[in-house]
This record gives C-alpha cells, structure tokens and sequence, in this order.
C-alpha cells in the first residue's frame, strides 16, 4: 500500500528517500502515517546427513554427520523513507508539536541488504553397550564446530578498541570491518572446541518393579543467520542516523546527509567518510564462542500392572549463551515431577 503524498508534498526539503517513495509519521496517541515496507527474504538450505550402525555382540555403534549450507539473502528497505516521531516534548501535547514541525526523533537508514552463506557441519559417534541383561549404558560425542558465516560485500563489523581500520581509514578507532586484521570475515574466529559428550543408562533392579533411568549431556547450539541482521545496517555500507530535536522541514538542518548515496546495496570507496554518532552496530566478541546447554535427568519408574504405576523425575540444566556477548542462566536449574496412579487391590 501507498500513501497518497510525500515528504516533499509536505514541505520537507533535504531528505532522499528510495524508491518507490514512502513516508512514516508518528504523532503518539494520535495516527501512524506509513505503508507496507518493501521486504524480500529468500532463505535457503542445501542439508546432507548420513548414519550407519553396526551391531557387534553387545555393543550397537552408529556414526554419522551432518552438513548444511546456508544462504540467507535479504532486500529491505528497512528505515529508508526515514521515521519522524513526535511524542508532545516540546510543548507537552504530541499534536501541537506535530503542527508545530516540532520532531522528537528522526531516523533513517540505508535499508537491511544481506548475501550471506555459511557451512553448519556436525560428527557424531554413539555406542548403545548392553553391559548386563539388566543394565544398558549409551555412550556418545557430537562435534559442531562453529564456523562464521560470510556477506558478499563483506557487511561486518568488530569493535576492536585501539586498532584502526585499514579497509576504511577513515573511520573511527577501533571500529573495523570485514577483512581488517582483527576483523575476520564472518566477525570471528571459527570455535573448533564444541564438542558434546553425552552419557546415559537404563537399570532394572533384579526381580523388581524398580526401573531406573538417566542421563547426562553437552549440547551446542547451531549458528544461524539471524544473528548477522544488526551487522548489515551499519555504517559505511549502510549508514543510520539518529537524530533528536530537529525541524520536521528540514531533518539535516547543520549535519550530512548521506543519502541517497549510500542506499544499499552500496560497495563504498576506502576512503568514504564517516559521520558520528554511527548508531548501533553489531560486534561478536574477540573471544566469542557459541551457546550451549548442560542437562542431566533422573527418572525412577514402579510399574506392576495397570493398577499399580508411579514415576519420579528429576531434571536438571544449565544454560550458557553468548548470543549478545554477556552470559545468562549459568546456574543449575532443577525440576522434580510426580506421576503416578496407586490402587489398593
């Protein structure tokens, strides 16, 4: 859908938007001028997996893997027709300030461009070991290396305080982009540590009704392309500005404007200026490595007959993630459940 006028129509000089044209209003409490935004996403995955077991006296052995590549190409024209907000700070009323051309706050950015691709690989090997007639051990080891992801046009980004840009030197110190020393590719160092040793068993207590189960493992979660979304809107390939209390008239009144210029998809020259504020931006750690879960469980099963049944479970878990590099849930979570049906015969 389109909104029938433009910033133009409006008096607002000095602001490109791209094509088709497009506005975004916001007067709080009031109305949200805006049309649907241009947004094409094709995800694709190309996924190979391959097991094989083989039995051996009392030992089951499976070994296996898994290779995915994925591509993740995106086309958004995401804060390009630039979003004026009006919120009432001027003069404590949001309309007022809206016939006022008072602007709390104005963005816009260059758009969501990505072409990303990336391998996600895992080996596994797994021995089901029926030690005793009434004792079964699974034993196992998964590796998932973490291995980045890379853009086209290399729309990375690391903060690395002290080190200066070699790829763009005009930007700020520390502020690097994909192939500066310091910066790889995908932002990081692939993570070859990820390996995930898991352990369980299956016990019956001899001439009883007792069964006793549990398990304990590792598990590293997969990367996946999402986490390169805040990286591609970012400066100098695609520039965000963040400004407050300017005219709605003239948004850039004393600042650069750098658009339509720097509309992505756009492959900046080495010696493009850089304005601050840059905005946010994403940065994986220079330590960064994948999440990953720890969990155990303890399961306690009577069962003699329909009538008679009862089960006690015990879970515990630990939790670390590093998705904005700070850590979370590290500490050991335990649940307890009951299930059970007891009759007298």
């Amino acid at each position: 859908m389109r909104i029938p006028f433009t910033y133009a129509d409006a008096g607002v000089k000095g602001i490109a938007v791209a094509d088709p044209p497009a506005v975004r209003i916001n007067v709080s409490g009031h109305f949200l001028a805006r049309p649907g935004q241009e947004y094409d996403k094709l995800d694709k995955d190309i996924h190979f997996s391959n097991t094989v077991t083989q039995i051996r006296g009392s030992h089951e052995l499976k070994f296996g893997g898994e290779v995915i590549r994925s591509y993740n190409d995106i086309r958004n024209k995401y804060r390009t027709m630039g979003i004026f907000n009006f919120n009432g700070f001027a003069s404590g009323h949001a309309m007022a300030d809206f016939m006022l051309g008072r602007v709390r706050s104005f963005q816009q950015g260059g758009g969501e461009y990505k072409d990303l691709v990336g391998n996600r690989w895992g080996l596994f090997v797994q021995d089901n070991y029926r030690l005793r007639p009434n004792l079964t051990l699974d034993l196992g080891l998964r590796w998932d290396p973490a291995i980045s992801f890379h853009d086209e046009l290399g729309r990375v980004q690391c903060f690395r305080p002290g080190l200066q840009s070699t790829r763009f030197p005009n930007a700020p110190s520390g502020y690097l982009s994909a192939g500066d020393a310091g910066c790889p590719d995908g932002g990081y160092d692939g993570y070859w540590g990820a390996l995930g040793p898991r352990f369980g068993f299956a016990w019956r207590a001899s001439g009883t009704p007792w069964v006793v189960r549990g398990g304990i493992g590792l598990f590293w979660n997969q990367q996946f392309t999402h986490l390169y979304n805040r990286f591609v809107n970012a400066a100098p390939l695609s520039p965000q500005v963040d400004r407050y209390d300017v005219k709605f008239e003239d948004p850039y009144e004393g600042t650069f404007n750098p658009f339509p210029e720097a509309f992505a998809p756009y492959n900046p020259p080495a010696n493009v200026a850089f304005h601050p504020p840059l905005g946010l931006f994403g940065s994986f750690a220079a330590d960064y490595r994948p999440s990953y879960m720890q969990t155990c469980n303890l399961t306690v099963n009577f069962e003699s007959g329909v009538p008679r049944r009862m089960t006690v479970a015990i879970v515990n878990y630990r939790c670390d993630a590093v998705f904005r590099t700070f850590t979370f849930n590290t500490k050991p979570r335990m649940t307890i459940a009951y299930a059970g049906r007891w009759d007298a015969p």
